[in-house]
């Protein structure tokens, strides 16, 4: 039903999670080290207890790197979290003119529908892609040549990917095949065919390769972080599972980049790799959102994301004297409930022993629950860490290199800001005007933009509950 009030105050919660921002550690660099020590993660979410009103999460995620006396600055990525409800209206008609027209299936995605059948977009608009340009080519009709034609050169005819094999489809009626309705647009399925940027056919499902040169060093070592064998993947429609791993702990090392291993990808929805202070192992198992007991965020993949790749002059530290071991939480998307699927997917760290100028790590801003009114179309949440709390949180200026967001089902839009204290101005560090779950990307700074103590950063969110 409907309702506007809140048994928390919006204002409340900001200040109390800035509080608790303001009063992490931050481990200090040593002006004797040789070399730079990582900031903990500082976990700006907070939680307000209400009543039966939506939920939502609008965090923000911001990778930070200490540096040393006599270092110019830090690097920090700043990754913003919220959701996006959307669905496409425009020309969904001409979905009724191909068997199975809003049923096609997401290339990379289990129990999604594509409805930008024949646009590039998944919510359609923009470009075409090879099956729309032929669909537009045929008078926007379904046509015994269409039908025979294969249009994104994958092997299977148009017919035979929208149930129609035998070309015998008549707009109103019933396709000969009403299940297992694959794109005709795209090459499928998508793990058979990697990306390839000058082929409109192949989709970008993650994991794609970065150009990332320092893979290939001598000195660059990989250990694969993935679920045991065979692990099931519960019944239940949303899962969380986590798994432990013991790192090398005989030196310190940088991890400098991390690409994602996809085994399952009828269910498996992103990964986040956690730090962990403790050489302890937990068994693995499900973990309800948590880390279990592991706070300090290093790596994250979603859908759609590519893989990672540090700055030259930066690196994740691990090892002696710091994370003894990692956590990776898997989320799984299982709304068919069903009992057959098992996963092995996980993420490939490169590390060297080579130890950059400079350390990342990852700060979140944001509310980790918010609630909103039902059936209101513009519901915005604000949440500032103040001139106060970075001179508390940072010891020296902070470069922001890339960021992006990601929100949970009724975000609608968000906007990260950044004042500077010795000018009074303010920067737009990253702005979606429309956001889409679907399409997540990277937003690269450059050049970095550059956060002294005392400056302020504020995330704002707006969410739509009226759908």
């Amino acid at each position: 039903g409907s309702f506007t009030e809140l048994t928390c105050n919006v204002s409340w919660c900001q200040i109390s999670h800035v509080r608790a921002a303001c009063t992490g550690s931050v481990p200090a660099c040593s002006p004797a080290s040789s070399s730079p020590h990582s900031g903990e993660r500082i976990n700006l979410a907070t939680q307000c207890r209400t009543g039966h009103h939506w939920r939502e999460k609008a965090s923000q995620l911001v990778r930070c790197r200490g540096s040393c006396a006599g270092m110019a600055s830090s690097i920090l990525i700043a990754a913003l979290v919220a959701t996006l409800l959307w669905s496409c209206q425009a020309y969904s008609f001409f979905r009724d003119e191909i068997p199975n027209g809003h049923s096609v299936e997401h290339p990379c995605k289990t129990n999604t529908q594509w409805n930008g059948v024949g646009h590039l977009q998944e919510q359609g608009g923009g470009p075409r892609n090879p099956f729309g340009l032929a669909f537009d080519a045929n008078g926007k009709k379904w046509t015994k040549s269409l039908c025979m034609a294969d249009s994104d050169g994958d092997g299977q005819s148009n017919g035979a990917e929208l149930g129609d094999p035998n070309c015998t489809w008549s707009k109103g009626g019933t396709a000969t095949r009403t299940t297992g309705i694959t794109h005709p647009g795209f090459k499928t399925p998508a793990t058979r065919y990697p990306f390839n940027s000058a082929d409109p056919a192949t989709l970008d499902c993650g994991g794609t390769p970065v150009n990332c040169p320092a893979k290939n060093n001598l000195d660059t070592k990989t250990m694969d972080l993935r679920m045991a064998p065979d692990t099931k993947v519960p019944i239940d429609t949303t899962t969380y599972y986590c798994t432990s791993f013991k790192v090398p702990a005989d030196l310190v090392y940088h991890a400098i980049a991390f690409d994602a291993i996809l085994d399952n990808l009828n269910v498996i929805h992103h990964m986040l790799l956690y730090g962990c202070k403790d050489a302890t192992i937990p068994a693995p198992g499900q973990c309800d959102m948590s880390s279990q007991g592991c706070r300090d965020l290093l790596a994250v993949w979603s859908i759609g994301l590519p893989d990672q790749c540090m700055p030259d002059v930066a690196g994740i530290r691990f090892g002696n004297g710091t994370y003894q071991s990692f956590a990776l939480q898997v989320h799984w998307n299982n709304p068919q409930n069903l009992a057959t699927y098992t996963d092995t997917s996980g993420l490939r760290v490169h590390y060297t022993s080579k130890l950059r100028l400079y350390d990342m790590g990852i700060m979140w801003l944001g509310q980790s629950k918010l609630f909103i009114p039902a059936r209101t179309a513009n519901t915005t949440y604000s949440t500032k860490c103040s001139s106060d709390c970075t001179k508390e949180l940072l010891q020296q200026p902070i470069n922001i290199t890339a960021s992006t967001s990601h929100m949970h089902l009724l975000g609608r839009q968000s906007r990260i800001r950044h004042t500077s204290s010795a000018t009074n101005t303010t920067t737009q560090i990253l702005f979606e005007d429309v956001y889409d779950y679907n399409s997540p990307k990277w937003t690269q700074h450059t050049p970095e933009i550059v956060v002294n103590p005392s400056d302020s950063l504020e995330l704002v969110c707006t969410f739509n509950s009226s759908k």
